[in-house]
């Protein structure tokens, strides 16, 4: 009878193992399934322009020397949205929409320029951000878009 008990606590004591390694597993998969239409849901706003659209009106709005009480609630919204979008889906962007600076032409190959600046660049490079690109969780989703100041 006590050989019996014995073997029965072992059994019982394997099992225990073997369920929270399978749980653990369980809980492994379900983290990476969400990870993954997270990073579906964030690959598609991105390719649709919601979040540079986003950037561009947060801009326009910042921008705007038109002053009203309506006007004033309204311009945190755009603001609002990108911080979620960074707190929630891990979404960051990767320059400021409207941002002007200077860079030696040599980097310029790591940036999307707009048609017209397709101009041959060399020395120092005068540029303004149209659309700031994008990361997810660390990784490059868009690059961000110049164009030439002249």
């Amino acid at each position: 009878m006590r050989q019996a008990v014995k073997s029965l606590e072992q059994q019982i004591r394997r099992l225990g193992t073997v369920s929270d390694k399978a749980l653990r597993q369980f809980e492994a998969i379900r983290l990476d399934g969400a990870t993954r239409r997270e990073e579906q849901i964030v690959r598609k706003a991105v390719k649709d322009g919601l979040f540079s659209d986003l950037a561009a009106l947060e801009h326009e709005l910042e921008s705007s020397s038109e002053s009203s009480p309506k006007l004033a609630s309204f311009r945190a919204v755009p603001a609002a949205l990108l911080i979620w979008a960074s707190t929630e889906l891990h979404l960051e962007p990767i320059m400021k929409m409207g941002h002007e600076g200077d860079m030696p032409s040599t980097a310029a190959a790591k940036y999307d320029w707009t048609p017209d600046s397709a101009s041959t660049r060399q020395g120092i490079v005068s540029f303004r951000v149209v659309d700031p690109g994008w990361k997810w969780r660390g990784r490059v989703l868009a690059r961000p878009k110049l164009c030439l100041c002249k």
